[in-house]
């Protein structure tokens, strides 16, 4: 699943920069609240790689940041294509722009808190070394993509932003896939 929600992710931004998504509007923010379910499957997966966890309900918790996020969303999801390409303003609320110019940040700051507690969790583990950096490789590549993420949100901001930059940013991404 992790690898897959990152693959959708580069096929929305292939769709974006292609302009595919005029064609194809439904897919338009369809990864929008992907990033709040990297840093819990990461988390999760190493648990039970590590200590043999078996999920229960209050794991749940972890994915409560992606469930309000798709509440945020979902006018815009229901929404017929021809809104979708016409932008969020028909589903505009009070306080949404506020929302909308945090919410990359907010996407960061969780993965950012995610990426350390992986990055502990690891740590902590004394009797699989083997398996440990290959884990570290994993939370170095979601690191790479919180740090894309981040030049991404500060880059788009310079008037010398054009696509090769969102280009080479999406090759950063497309390597912590890998």
């Amino acid at each position: 699943i992790y690898v897959l929600l990152y693959s959708v992710m580069m096929l929305e931004y292939v769709l974006y920069w292609t302009r595919y998504l005029y064609y194809l509007p439904h897919f338009t923010d369809i990864s929008a609240s992907f990033p709040f379910l990297l840093g819990p499957l990461l988390y999760l997966y190493l648990k039970i790689t590590f200590e043999k966890y078996k999920l229960c309900i209050k794991d749940l918790l972890h994915f409560l940041p992606f469930v309000i996020f798709l509440f945020y969303k979902a006018p815009f999801y229901f929404a017929d294509g021809l809104q979708k390409i016409q932008g969020p303003h028909p589903f505009v609320f009070k306080g949404y722009w506020k929302i909308l110019i945090l919410m990359p940040w907010i996407k960061i700051l969780h993965n950012c808190f995610y990426a350390v507690q992986v990055f502990i969790f690891i740590k902590r583990q004394s009797n699989v070394a083997h398996v440990k950096k290959w884990a570290y490789m994993l939370v170095i590549f979601f690191c790479l993509f919180i740090l894309s993420s981040i030049s991404y949100y500060i880059l788009v901001l310079m008037p010398w932003f054009n696509t090769d930059w969102d280009y080479f940013i999406s090759f950063i991404m497309s390597a912590g896939i890998l």
